[in-house]
């Protein structure tokens, strides 16, 4: 399973980190140049950005760093089509744990059962055991988690993903979060293998803010949250039901 990190080209620090982690790990990569968000609306990797729905969606006004770095994670999808098979995708601030090598391992061997599988930790998801896998356990999540710092995916997911964000209305973690919208459940690992580094820490993404809301846009935004909880749970009784991946641990 091929393995590419986001990163923008003058981002030099964050590059050296990334290659000499992952070359202690004896993993090979390609970077992926990251984009900016006026280049990818200039390119047209969106077909236009709703910033109505990003408010309701988000509680606040898009950034163009946003943009960019969806449209980045989305060029990797497209990349994952054209390749015809799974890949890894991981952004540059990324630091590796103990088990890193053997999470990735097994990945590649479940992820074609799966969909999609992450390897960040997380601190606030909700998540049911789906099954053990080597020193490895399965989780479904039940309230997926925030960032994208590395995951896994399919050409199917990654082509469903593809068709369903044309047009930009929300980041790209809320988007993937959504599983009840886009109908894939999304996994992980544990031990989790891949954290925030310090330079993950010590930056964020600018300008971001919460916007002044009128009557209106606090009463859409709060029944359009409403709704989402009630669709998530249902979502995840579904997902339960359905016949689990089958016991993959060679």
């Amino acid at each position: 399973m091929k393995l590419y990190v986001i990163s923008l080209p003058d981002a030099e620090e964050r590059r050296e980190r990334a290659t000499i982690q992952l070359a202690h790990a004896g993993i090979p990569f390609e970077f992926f140049e990251a984009l900016r968000g006026e280049q990818a609306m200039a390119e047209g990797h969106f077909e236009r950005c709703d910033d109505d729905e990003w408010l309701l969606n988000t509680g606040r006004e898009v950034t163009p760093a946003e943009i960019g770095c969806f449209a980045s994670h989305r060029s990797m999808w497209q990349k994952c089509v054209e390749l015809g098979e799974p890949i890894m995708i991981m952004e540059d601030d990324f630091q590796l744990l103990p088990g890193f090598v053997d999470a990735v391992e097994q990945a590649a061997r479940n992820i074609d059962e799966c969909g999609f599988i992450r390897l960040q930790d997380e601190t606030r998801a909700r998540r049911e055991r789906v099954a053990k896998r080597g020193q490895f356990r399965l989780w479904r999540y039940t309230k997926a988690p925030h960032s994208m710092m590395c995951n896994a995916i399919t050409p199917e997911v990654a082509q469903r993903f593809v068709e369903m964000t044309r047009v930009a209305c929300e980041p790209v973690d809320v988007f993937i979060k959504k599983f009840w919208e886009h109908g894939q459940p999304i996994y992980g690992l544990t031990p989790y293998t891949v954290t925030e580094s310090r330079l993950s820490r010590k930056t964020c993404i600018p300008d971001r803010h919460k916007a002044c809301k009128d009557l209106k846009v606090r009463s859409t935004r709060l029944l359009r949250k409403c709704s989402w909880e009630v669709r998530r749970v249902r979502a995840s009784r579904e997902n339960a039901k359905k016949e689990t991946p089958g016991p993959v641990n060679a």
